[in-house]
């Protein structure tokens, strides 16, 4: 197995080219994937909560067997739950111990969950935030004052447009 920069690039030059479909639900499967799996194998504990019908939770947990289950779950995801981006960040947000990380990921433009997520970090957690920009999809815009206002609350934010590259 190759070890350090030069098996990793290695092992980026022998991976065949993957093309994203372009839709923010694959992004945002694809981006939710590649941080569990960056997180899961430095040993960190990875956790998982999908607005499905009914609302679809992995606890967190370590290991190879956490990472099966969370593409499990991304596999069949849809992006159409019932219950608002917000409303899952509050309800999920009060089961979560102070000093948790919490990543949301998302193509909402929509201001509630960003008064949300500034309620996690009140609690205080940490939180870091992925803007999957619908606009670059032919969506909404409004992408950019999201992630402007996550910004000046002291929120990390990513913005991840169609195309852009996710390694």
């Amino acid at each position: 197995h190759p070890r350090g920069e030069d098996g990793a690039r290695m092992m980026r030059q022998a991976a065949p080219d993957f093309v994203i479909p372009p839709t923010t639900e694959e992004y945002a499967v694809t981006i939710t994937a590649s941080l569990a799996r960056y997180f899961l194998q430095r040993e960190r504990s990875v956790g998982l909560a999908l607005d499905e019908n009914p609302l679809e939770i992995i606890q967190t947990d370590r290991g190879a067997r956490q990472m099966t289950k969370i593409l499990e779950m991304l596999a069949v995801v849809q992006a159409h739950g019932a219950t608002p981006f917000d409303q899952l960040i509050d309800v999920q947000g009060n089961q979560l111990s102070r000093g948790t990380t919490a990543v949301l990921v998302t193509p909402s433009t929509r201001d509630t969950w960003v008064s949300a997520a500034h309620g996690l970090l009140r609690r205080g957690l940490r939180v870091v935030a992925v803007v999957v920009d619908p606009h670059s999809f032919g969506g909404r815009p409004g992408a950019g004052a999201v992630a402007l206002r996550l910004g000046t609350l002291g929120i990390p934010t990513y913005v991840v447009h169609q195309g852009d590259n996710l390694q």
